[in-house]
């Protein structure tokens, strides 16, 4: 009959000891799994930081992001799939004044909404409806440039072609604004986080 032994009182049971060269691998299998768990957080943080980083700058220039996805859609090809070679040209010659009449539509919906906003710059309001104007003049001109001919639709492309430079500037104000008010909120959160240490220190030191 087996006989169960007990640890008598008041001894201590070994146990067994654990050799160097395992000890030494669990903490640098501790030390690897860290760092990959670290890793993997690190660029789940950055993809999400860029993610609503995105998101914003949608938010702050719409247009500039339909304009984007537009362009890129129709260069590279899935929108021209299956079409012959005169309708890819007539599709070329008509999307310049197709998005801008689009943009037409947006700018103005964007310039409503500045208009409403009590907390918008004399500035704003002027970029915002100063680019419906130049919408409305751009596509004036491309429809000159499709509709008519000789010195007339020279003119009108000539006018469509500005439209373009005026865009780039109101998408350059657009982007400052939006750069400088992202600059300001990182600061507020930088000088709340040193306060909120500098807090816990001074709540330590008097503990």
């Amino acid at each position: 009959m087996d006989i169960a032994m007990k640890p008598q009182a008041g001894v201590v049971m070994n146990r067994p000891a654990v050799a160097p060269k395992q000890a030494a691998k669990d903490v640098e299998s501790d030390s690897f799994v860290g760092l990959v768990r670290d890793g993997f957080e690190f660029i789940g943080n950055s993809v999400s930081t860029m993610a609503g980083e995105t998101v914003k700058l949608v938010e702050n220039d719409p247009m500039l992001a339909f304009r984007t996805a537009a362009t890129s859609l129709a260069q590279s090809g899935p929108v021209l799939t299956g079409l012959n070679s005169a309708l890819k040209a007539g599709f070329a010659a008509t999307m310049p004044v197709t998005i801008r009449g689009a943009l037409l539509v947006g700018d103005s919906l964007q310039a409503y909404s500045t208009m409403k906003n009590p907390s918008a710059t004399t500035l704003d309001k002027a970029v915002d409806v100063g680019a419906v104007v130049n919408d409305v003049v751009g596509l004036a001109g491309g429809i000159a440039m499709l509709a008519a001919g000789g010195p007339v639709a020279a003119a009108g492309v000539a006018v469509l072609g500005a439209s373009y430079g005026v865009d780039l500037l109101a998408h350059t104000y657009r982007g400052l604004k939006h750069g400088k008010a992202r600059i300001d909120t990182i600061r507020q959160q930088r000088a709340e986080e040193q306060s909120q240490v500098k807090q816990e220190q001074n709540e330590a030191k008097s503990a």
